[in-house]
């Protein structure tokens, strides 16, 4: 979480107890913080705005959550040695043609600039499974090269669930 503003409270659980460990910038609203029962969180220091750079002399380490919160995301993976990696939703496609958008292979469109953006993400996935984690993606426009595609019925097989233990 890194949202500053009070609509981030909306994101807490409402239907449930389940909280997962929470990882949060300094800059995350206060109240967000301090309504989130979950018992493990985690505080993480943006990197500074000035040429989005620089490490903080309070903060143990930073993570730039600015440029592209995927790779940072990745980043974050790395750091708590995470064994399975699924991106999920992570695609910022249009259904329709828009000018300046080019088609992607399965249909939707998108903007030069995301198909940066997916370059860089498939650079960090390189790194990431280099050492053995295992990567996948579940998104429309995406082709990485470095995190095959997984059908949404395989998702609880990735992360090495059993039939009986889906419910």
């Amino acid at each position: 979480m890194n949202n500053p503003y009070k609509e981030c409270i909306k994101f807490l659980p409402t239907k449930h107890r389940y909280y997962p460990p929470c990882i949060a910038s300094t800059r995350t609203n206060k109240q967000f913080l301090e309504q989130y029962i979950g018992s493990i969180r985690y505080l993480y220091q943006p990197v500074k705005d000035e040429r989005y750079s620089g490490v903080s002399a309070n903060s143990l380490w930073s993570v730039d959550d600015y440029r592209n919160p995927i790779c940072a995301a990745i980043n974050l993976a790395y750091r708590f040695k995470v064994e399975n990696l699924l991106l999920l939703c992570c695609d910022d496609t249009l259904r329709e043609h828009r000018p300046a958008s080019n088609p992607t292979h399965d249909g939707y469109w998108r903007y030069p600039q995301q198909e940066i953006s997916e370059a860089i993400i498939d650079a960090n996935l390189y790194w990431l499974r280099k050492t053995e984690v295992n990567v996948a993606h579940h998104s429309a426009g995406s082709k990485y090269e470095h995190a095959p595609y997984i059908d949404l019925e395989r998702i609880p097989e990735f992360f090495g669930l059993h039939q009986d233990e889906q419910q």
